[in-house]
């Protein structure tokens, strides 16, 4: 797997493709983001700056990419769950309102035909659905 990152810069407020991450330094201040926007401009950034998304290496059933902050609905057999993707303790999880599961165990429902899920947003551009439904 790929690793593949993006960020949300909260003073632009904007969602943007990771193409360079510099953690070299020993100092953390020297630490450096580059991201490209929706625009193609690139922006560096520093950690405070930013938060960062990391990639489960997973897709939805469109083909999207599936990054934690991600506001995922996952279609079972006789009922949909929304909640959101996050990344605790070394893996993916997705959590609901009431219940959490790792996404693998998910995946692996996805993979035998019983469920699916789709992205439907994420936690800074799409915090409405989360307000309406969880």
């Amino acid at each position: 797997m790929q690793l593949k990152f993006r960020a949300w810069h909260e003073s632009y407020e904007i969602m943007g493709k990771v193409v360079k991450i510099d953690l070299l330094s020993d100092n953390p201040n020297e630490h450096r983001f580059e991201m490209l926007t929706v625009d193609d401009e690139i922006i560096d950034c520093v950690p405070e700056d930013v938060v960062l998304m990391q990639s489960s290496g997973l897709n939805d059933k469109y083909g999207n990419d599936i990054y934690t902050k991600d506001i995922l609905k996952v279609i079972l057999p006789l009922r949909s769950i929304i909640g959101v993707v996050e990344f605790v303790r070394g893996a993916f999880i997705f959590r609901s309102r009431n219940e959490v599961y790792t996404l693998y165990e998910i995946f692996e429902e996805v993979e035998a035909g019983l469920a699916s899920f789709e992205v439907l947003g994420n936690e800074f551009e799409n915090l409405d659905i989360l307000k309406r439904t969880c």
